[in-house]
Formats: C-alpha cells, structure tokens, sequence
C-alpha cells in the first residue's frame, strides 16, 4: 500500500506478510479518533483473547466450525490491520472449507495471535496518538 507505514524487524514481518497494516490503524484513527481508536482497540483485544480461550476450552469439532471461527478472526483482524493474523485465519479458513482442518490446530492459531499482538502493542505508540490500555 502506498504510503503505509510498516515495520519489518524481527517478529512484525512472518514470512512474506508484515504483521501490521499501520495504514489502516492510520485510517481508523483519522475515522474515530484518538480516544475512541484506544477503546475499540482495547475492545478489540479483549474480544480476540475471549474468541481464541473459546476454542482453547472447547476446539473446533468440524471443518464448517472451523471455517466459521476463522472467518471470524479473519474479518476482526484485518478490521484492526493484524495482516498477518488475518492472512493466516484466511488461509485456515479456506482450507476448512475444503475440509482439510488437519494442519489447523488452536495452539499455532494462539501463538501466531500472540506475536501480532506483540508487535502491534510494541508499535503502536509510534504509529498513533491513541493511548493504549491494555493488561
């Protein structure tokens, strides 16, 4: 994306995807605002970390819940910018609706949650004026 501004050190790049679209943090500062940008953001996250401990208690048991909860994931992580993230649970989504849910397990969908969200926290005061609250 032109002009967007994205970090590509260490663990804010996977693969060939950077972890966070600034641009589009960018865009819904410029949208809401600064105060409210922090809420959703922290709104956000707590839905994130409540849908992903879901499917820790109770995983997915077929492809059809499996490609819905990736849509999911899919849908909030790229609202917030989690390219990564939201490129993976794209990736397991159409795999579940090709009913291969063999390589999908929940704990490489948290562990690969939990670097984007690493990296988004670690930059977001140098990509925002929002302040971030977050536990």
């Amino acid at each position: 994306m032109k002009g967007a501004r994205r970090t590509r050190l260490g663990p804010r790049h996977y693969g060939d995807t950077f972890m966070i679209d600034w641009s589009r943090v960018k865009e819904l500062e410029d949208d809401m605002g600064a105060e409210d940008l922090g809420d959703v953001v922290a709104i956000f996250l707590d839905e994130m970390e409540e849908a992903i401990e879901d499917m820790v208690a109770q995983p997915p048991n077929s492809s059809e819940e499996w490609a819905s909860r990736m849509h999911f994931l899919k849908g909030s992580a790229f609202n917030l910018g989690f390219e990564a993230f939201g490129a993976y649970c794209g990736g397991g989504e159409t795999a579940a609706r090709a009913g291969d849910v063999d390589g999908l397990t929940v704990a490489e969908l948290r562990a690969r949650y939990d670097v984007s969200k690493s990296a988004f926290i670690a930059d977001f005061s140098n990509n925002s004026t929002a302040i971030l609250e977050v536990a």
